[in-house]
């Protein structure tokens, strides 16, 4: 969750940057940013279903694969109205990703130990991957365009998505072997 802070950051945090670069006027960015808004009003209940047909673990495959297609599409993409689009992905890749994080958390952690474990969950996102995420694109901007930073994170993402992915599959299979 920290890494894909560090890389959400560079969407929630310089997105404008980024529309300035593509040539967006002012008001196709705030057209970007409040769809942005909108559209993670109806993942939350879209995760209350999917966290009921599945497990939290799934639901943060999906939001963690769609955070890598979200921020490649930043990097393919040239064009400011595209963005409005993109921008609808937001509830896939924020508000899923939240809402699975904290069941997550909240079926690992012992009760006794639940709010330190949300206490941590939010540190490791809001905290640490926050400012990460906000120090490390400020580097890399001095550098690089946006579009190229996206680049990059959607490769880091891609890979924590095949990291989490074998993790859980050997989880599964060690659950699966203990119970045979």
């Amino acid at each position: 969750v920290m890494v894909v802070s560090i890389a959400q950051s560079a969407s929630s945090f310089f997105l404008t940057v980024y529309m300035r670069e593509i040539g967006a006027s002012s008001s196709v960015t705030g057209t970007a940013i409040g769809i942005q808004a909108l559209s993670e009003l109806p993942f939350y209940f879209i995760a209350a279903w999917l966290l009921r047909k599945t497990s939290a673990d799934n639901v943060l495959q999906i939001a963690i694969w769609g955070t890598a297609v979200r921020l490649l599409l930043y990097y393919l993409n040239g064009n400011p109205y595209m963005v409005i689009g993109i921008e609808t992905l937001n509830g896939v890749t924020w508000t899923l990703l939240w809402i699975a994080s904290v069941e997550f958390v909240n079926h690992k952690v012992p009760a006794a130990w639940r709010t330190t474990g949300q206490s941590l969950l939010w540190a490791m996102y809001f905290g640490a991957g926050a400012v990460m995420g906000n120090v490390l694109t400020g580097r890399l901007y001095e550098s690089l365009p946006m579009r190229q930073i996206f680049g990059i994170f959607s490769v880091v993402v891609w890979v924590v998505a095949v990291i989490f992915l074998l993790l859980i599959r050997v989880r599964k299979n060690k659950s699966v072997a203990m119970q045979q």
